[in-house]
């Protein structure tokens, strides 16, 4: 069959072909990102470095525990280091790990919470400690986890919960505050203090002061601030 085209008119399919190779190629954008994108993508990374090495420190811990104290001192056995023992041992210090909590949550019990808050704390604190030593040899930046916070703005979010019974009796939210505003026990709330008078909660303030090493910051494993209002 012969397909007549009359004159001045086109074809429907070369038009398609026309139009389909007149189009622009399509692109595809990447989302911009921005500076606080950057920020975050970097402080997760830092972070899980963190957390691996605690962890690191902690199972080590637990080993020599289980070495010194129940293997060595107790049962007057050293190990061996033929892979049945070595795989009894690991497996020990495994159980060990998981058992540790558990016995100081218990022991909380009878002293309503206050053992476990005071060890947990320390201890966290102590290998936390330890682990921004190796990140610091190693050339971590450790601003993007652990930040000077002096200069800092954030909101009055709530009373603190001890209110009458601590002088930090706000809580305030900060950005950018690293794993001080990621805590499992405050979530992003930093323990606060007013340099003058009484701060309604909903404030935007500024940091003035920052106390990393009183006892109240290495039980919360968190900084303790003064704040002012923020006028800017």
């Amino acid at each position: 069959m012969v397909k007549v085209i009359k004159f001045g008119e086109e074809d429907e399919e070369t038009k398609v072909a026309e139009n389909v190779t007149s189009q622009e190629p399509v692109i595809d954008e990447e989302p911009a990102t921005t500076e606080l994108d950057g920020y975050k993508i970097k402080q997760k990374f830092v972070k899980k470095v963190y957390y691996t090495l605690i962890g690191v420190l902690y199972f080590t811990f637990c080993a020599l525990f289980n070495y010194y104290v129940i293997g060595v001192e107790y049962y007057g056995q050293e190990i061996s280091f033929e892979t049945e023992p070595l795989l009894w041992f690991f497996l020990d210090t495994f159980v060990l790990a998981l058992i540790f909590p558990i016995v100081l949550l218990i022991l909380s019990f009878a002293s309503g919470g206050i053992l476990f808050g005071v060890f947990g704390g320390l201890t966290y604190g102590s290998f936390g400690l330890l682990a921004r030593g190796i990140m610091k040899i190693l050339g971590f930046d450790l601003e993007l986890i652990f930040p000077e916070l002096v200069g800092h703005t954030g909101v009055v979010s709530k009373p603190n919960v001890l209110d009458k019974f601590t002088t930090y009796n706000l809580s305030v939210e900060i950005e950018k505050a690293g794993l001080y505003g990621n805590s499992f026990w405050h979530g992003n709330n930093v323990a606060a203090r007013s340099k003058g008078d009484e701060i309604p909660v909903g404030t935007k303030v500024r940091v003035i002061e920052a106390n990393y090493w009183s006892l109240s910051s290495l039980l919360r494993n968190s900084p303790v601030i003064t704040v002012v209002p923020d006028e800017d």
